[in-house]
């Protein structure tokens, strides 16, 4: 699962759009695992080294996905 959604990830950054896997969460956790925020860093070349800084970028992210697909 994770490869897969790191591939939809790169390809909606590549096509100008936000990470559309940033809607995808860990059932315990509520947020998304290791490998999404690791995807973020590569593709965005955003540094994040808190939980707060991890969880504002989510929530940013999750707000464009929203955001932009409302709109298309």
């Amino acid at each position: 699962m994770g490869r897969m959604l790191a591939k939809l990830c790169e390809g909606e950054v590549r096509e100008g759009r936000p990470m559309l896997g940033s809607v995808v969460v860990r059932k315990d956790r509520g947020i998304p695992g290791g490998g999404y925020f690791r995807e973020a860093q590569r593709l965005r070349g955003v540094s994040m080294c808190t939980d707060a800084q991890r969880r504002a970028f989510w929530a940013q992210e999750v707000e464009r996905v929203y955001q932009y697909w409302s709109e298309h």
